[in-house]
């Protein structure tokens, strides 16, 4: 026996451990048991063996008697597989990359929508005599004024996110600044039910910036549904929900949550033209963005063309275009980028359908959901 136990469980955080040895990072966030991950870190799964210990976890996986959780295991298997075997020196193409991390098949977007939303916004910004870029810039929040304003939005909207799921968030959560980070926000999930939040105050934020990273890396978002699920880790010793990876059925659901989540508790939506212009310009750009991880690996676009995708018609500033092409075209982490995207989508329109939509919130947050049975 390659993984040293018969729990699933332990092995899926076993193989994801090895995986993070050898793609650092692949474990975006641990809050399981510390000896047993500097037991793995200091023996993981050879390199050699890690298809065949991916193999050993699913028919142990398969012997498990909860329906939900083995098609949350098998899922994980195959995300597992695909990244082992890059990691082996195999060349995995992004159509069979995409469907297989996330779940689900996926197809670039008819660019007749995207340019059917930016006619909108255009619109808009002919009426007023400015770029379209120049709608959005507005009142920045100063450095100094980031945590006093989200304290200030956490009392206001708490309560109305905790009334749609039908039970407060369990834990807590800090909230620091950072300077100089790659991102806007970033969630740690440091233990069961505890996170910190993280905002990059070198970024130029509004009041709306600042709702929009709140709601996605903690109330609603990431911290919410990381603090629901603990209990599957704490309380049924399910082991896989003591970490989060990268490129996986589990990650992909919890980026549909953090997007969708200010729209399904109807935190920003189309109350005025401020929202509806911040909802139309985050729709804008992860539209493109998603497009561009496409053309970039099926049609092999450089950099050139994909800063010349994002620059047409004035809808994005000089450095927000910079960032974004750093991103796409980082060998590994840059697929991610579509991601956000597909994972709203398949969110709110899963949850559009619902009947019951208290019934579906509180399946999507407490229990392991993967997209095929989302």
């Amino acid at each position: 026996m390659i993984l040293n136990t018969n729990d699933p469980g332990q092995q899926f955080v076993r193989l994801a451990l090895s995986i993070n040895t050898y793609m650092p990072g692949y474990v975006s966030e641990y809050w399981g048991d510390k000896e047993l991950k500097t037991e793995i870190e200091n023996n993981p799964v050879p390199l050699e063996e890690l298809i065949n210990a991916i193999d050993e976890f699913r028919v142990c996986t398969e012997v498990d008697t909860d329906q939900l959780r083995k098609e949350y295991l098998l899922a994980h298997a195959d995300a597992f597989e695909i990244i082992a075997r890059e990691l082996l020196g195999e060349t995995i193409p992004f159509e069979k990359f995409l469907p297989t991390t996330t779940g689900i098949p996926h197809e670039p977007i008819n660019e007749e929508n995207i340019a059917q939303l930016k006619d909108l916004i255009n619109d808009i910004a002919v009426e007023k005599g400015c770029k379209p870029y120049e709608l959005y810039i507005a009142q920045i929040v100063k450095p100094s004024d980031i945590i006093p304003h989200i304290t200030s939005n956490i009392r206001k909207i708490q309560p109305t996110i905790e009334t749609a799921i039908q039970t407060q968030t369990p834990g807590s959560f800090t909230i620091n600044t950072v300077k100089e980070a790659p991102w806007g926000a970033f969630n740690h999930h440091m233990a069961p039910y505890t996170s910190v939040i993280e905002v990059n105050e070198t970024l130029k934020v509004d009041e709306l910036d600042l709702l929009y990273l709140l709601i996605h890396e903690a109330l609603g978002g990431h911290h919410t549904e990381l603090s629901l699920k603990d209990h599957l880790y704490t309380e049924e010793k399910r082991f896989e929900h003591s970490l989060v990876c990268v490129f996986s059925p589990q990650s992909f659901i919890s980026e549909g949550i953090a997007e969708s989540a200010c729209e399904i508790f109807d935190v920003i939506s189309s109350k005025n033209e401020t929202e509806t212009l911040f909802l139309y310009f985050n729709q804008l750009y992860n539209m493109m963005q998603y497009n561009a991880v496409f053309k970039i690996h099926q049609e092999k676009w450089t950099q050139e063309q994909v800063r010349s995708y994002f620059e047409q018609g004035d809808f994005f500033e000089e450095n927000d275009i910079d960032a974004t092409v750093r991103f796409v075209f980082d060998p590994i982490w840059g697929r991610y980028g579509a991601w956000y995207y597909a994972a709203k989508r398949l969110v709110l329109k899963k949850y559009n359908m619902a009947e019951d939509k208290k019934l579906f919130l509180t399946r999507l947050y407490t229990q392991p959901v993967i997209a095929k049975s989302l």
